[in-house]
């Protein structure tokens, strides 16, 4: 796997206020109520802020330092920002029937962060989810860091003799490829949560969801249209418009109930992973108590440097 990117320095003033944004809708999973009041003031570096500035922000207004890590994450090394603008992001909700934009599901473990990430990584590369450790954000996951696990596509479950899984076919109705994972220490407890961003599934969705009402539109009026001929021009006119509405309509109406099934039913498949953890843990604990659990392939990432000064 590839190495951890221990963070970018500096933040630009767009993408500082994204990343705050980003962190509240992911704690409180719903956009409207992630408003923010302005805490920064003119960066003190001239790249922008850095990214001490932004945890300070975070903590005035509230935000757990960890949502602001996965935002942060979630611009990428390169600032690749997925954002949408509110004409989309008004089209989507019309579209998809929700203003979700995140997902996110946490278990506590009983046992340290140490024992419960390589038998977490274990369990989230194994045959039954089909995922794959692709790095980390922001150092390593038991340093603070957030992991990032990569969907593995059908041809590589292929090539590897390996099920195509439920949570990969759910992931790809959503169009996401990526889950972000961060692990909290607490005494000698762990809680693991797992996000999902679905902004650029959103646009994804949305595109599609109106190149087939378009199509079905089209084909629901030529139907009607042709019924219509029958009783003279008038009427075939407005039968041709009528079931164009209608065939629209009912693309909206099934592309909702797809989207939003696809919503719930990850949010499930992702808490059976957690709790196969939790069993997968519990195994070893029977089996050879105080023992490290054996590390999977790639879990074991080093630890990051300490920031200078």
């Amino acid at each position: 796997m590839a190495d951890e990117d221990e963070g970018r320095p500096t933040y630009s003033e767009a993408e500082a206020a994204l990343a705050l944004r980003r962190a509240a809708s992911l704690q409180l999973e719903a956009a409207e109520r992630a408003e923010r009041r302005s805490t920064l003031g003119p960066p003190r570096e001239a790249e922008g802020y850095a990214r001490e500035d932004l945890l300070a922000a975070a903590r005035e207004v509230g935000i757990d330092p960890a949502f602001l890590s996965v935002a942060l994450a979630e611009l990428g090394p390169d600032g690749a920002v997925v954002a949408i603008d509110g004409g989309t992001d008004r089209a989507a909700t019309r579209w998809l029937g929700t203003r979700t934009r995140s997902f996110s599901a946490s278990r506590r473990f009983a046992q340290p962060t140490a024992v419960v990430w390589p038998a977490l990584a274990l369990v989230f590369e194994g045959p039954d989810f089909g995922l794959r450790l692709d790095g980390s954000d922001g150092g390593h996951p038991l340093a603070g860091g957030v992991a990032r696990f990569h969907m593995m596509r059908l041809r590589e479950m292929v090539l590897q003799r390996r099920t195509y899984t439920m949570l990969c076919f759910r992931m790809e109705q959503l169009e996401i490829f990526d889950l972000r994972v961060t692990l909290r220490a607490d005494a000698q407890a762990t809680e693991v949560t797992v996000f999902g961003d679905l902004r650029a599934g959103v646009r994804r969705n949305l595109r599609w969801g109106r190149v087939s009402g378009g199509v079905l539109g089209a084909l629901a009026g030529a139907g009607a249209l042709a019924l219509g001929l029958a009783g003279g021009p008038v009427l075939a006119a407005a039968a041709c418009v009528l079931g164009g509405l209608c065939g629209t309509g009912a693309t909206v109406g099934l592309w909702r109930l797809t989207y939003r099934s696809a919503l719930a039913q990850i949010v499930l498949q992702i808490e059976r992973m957690l709790a196969e953890l939790e069993r997968s843990l519990h195994r070893d604990a029977l089996i050879s108590p105080g023992a490290d659990t054996p590390a999977p392939r790639g879990a074991r990432l080093a630890l990051p440097k300490a920031s200078p000064g």
